[in-house]
């Protein structure tokens, strides 16, 4: 390889790496926006979702009983806009990336726990027949399974939403460190590089390139009386020891 190549193999390596270096660090910041964005609208908007359902649930069923102590049947018409706000935020739930079937299930155990809810209160106040206890038993069983699934769905979503902010942490940690390790291959293999190419000139010239301008000069001027020190015999310095015994014998 040529001297010009050598030399230019330094920035090009330089370019090299740095351009791997980048490559690396963007597919790793990629999958960390990707982590914030799901975070932000998929694993946030689940964990609120499922406490504020959690907490409707509970005021439903403090509202038909408050209802029933207080004989107080108009109290009805309120909770069932809380009830249809609560089929809303099922829908929405069912809606979001990778719920449909909690979302589905959840509206089916919502439905399961208010049917015989509104039904013993109904009956309870006297606005309908039947058997209270009957209700009232189907209710409770309907309720813990609504609770216990809100309870699971709450934690897992509150699992993912932390996993997410852990693996953007780590994403921007790894690109950091990505960066450093870029930085110190570079500086590693343009040492390394310069190392051959220096060599692999001093080899050519077979000295200090000072000193192998000065000989020429010299030669030049008709100075073939100076004795030419080279570390090799096939550099310039070499040759121009040659040229100059060459010389000085005509």
């Amino acid at each position: 390889m040529s001297i010009k190549r050598k030399i230019w193999a330094l920035p090009v390596i330089s370019i090299l790496v740095f351009g791997l270096g980048i490559g690396v660090s963007s597919m790793i910041a990629a999958g960390s926006l990707r982590a914030i964005d799901r975070t932000a609208r998929v694993d946030y908007p689940l964990l609120d979702l499922a406490k504020t359902l959690t907490q409707d649930v509970g005021a439903i069923t403090d509202g038909l009983r408050d209802a029933v102590g207080e004989a107080d049947k108009a109290r009805l018409e309120q909770i069932a806009n809380q009830v249809a706000r609560v089929r809303g935020r099922l829908g929405k739930l069912a809606g979001m990336e990778g719920q449909r079937v909690a979302g589905d299930r959840l509206a089916k155990e919502f439905d399961a726990y208010y049917g015989p809810a509104l039904t013993s209160a109904r009956i309870m106040l006297g606005m309908e027949q039947g058997d209270v206890q009957a209700e009232v038993d189907a209710m409770q069983k309907a309720q813990r399974v609504l609770e216990a699934d809100l309870v699971q769905t709450g934690a897992a979503a509150q699992r993912e939403f932390y996993a997410s902010i852990e693996r953007s942490a780590t994403g921007v940690h790894d690109v950091l460190w990505t960066m450093v390790a870029t930085g110190l291959l570079v500086v590693v293999g343009l040492a390394v590089v310069s190392w051959f190419v220096v060599g692999a000139i001093w080899r050519q010239l077979g000295g200090e390139p000072e000193y192998a301008r000065a000989i020429a000069q010299a030669v030049a001027a008709g100075d073939l009386s100076m004795d030419i020190r080279t570390d090799r015999a096939d550099s310039v310095l070499a040759a121009l020891g040659e040229m100059r015994t060459r010389l000085a014998a005509l």
